[in-house]
Order: C-alpha cells, then sequence, then structure tokens
C-alpha cells in the first residue's frame, strides 16, 4: 500500500503544474474509451453479477475514470497519506 501511495504522490509532484494541458490531451481518449465496445461490455457484465466484491467487479479497471477525476481536482491521494 505504501509503494502505491508514494507513486501516487510522485505523480502529483510532477503533474501538478500540468494538470489542465493533461486533461485537454487526455479527454479524447477518455470520450473514445467510453464509446468503446469494451467499455460497454463491461458495464453489462458488471450489472448483470450479482456479486458486490468491489474488487472482482471494478468498473474501472483501467483507471482512466480515476485518472480523469484526479486531473479535474475530485480526487486527491493527499487524504489517504498521512
Amino acid at each position: 500500500m505504501s509503494r502505491a501511495a508514494l507513486g501516487y504522490l510522485q505523480i502529483d509532484s510532477k503533474l501538478r503544474k500540468t494538470k489542465a494541458e493533461e486533461l485537454e490531451k487526455y479527454k479524447p481518449e477518455l470520450e473514445a474509451y467510453i464509446a468503446s465496445d469494451e467499455c460497454k461490455e463491461l458495464k453489462k457484465k458488471i450489472k448483470s453479477k450479482d456479486d458486490d466484491d468491489e474488487y472482482k467487479n471494478d468498473p474501472d479497471p483501467k483507471g482512466m475514470m480515476l485518472y480523469e477525476k484526479y486531473l479535474t481536482g475530485k480526487f486527491n491521494i493527499g487524504k489517504f497519506v498521512q
């Protein structure tokens, strides 16, 4: 867990100044992923499962939505690392 947190903090320090630029570059890629058959199949598969285990049924296995939240400021690793 601490290695992952350290990795997030390193990414944050590198991208802190260029988040807006990164978001503009990333938006087309994210929109293409959301519109893809892969994403639609994943959403169907998750809705059809009865198992509530969020690790098995990860709605964002590639982390693309999380990265978008990070770039827009909706996600901050700081509250998890102290």
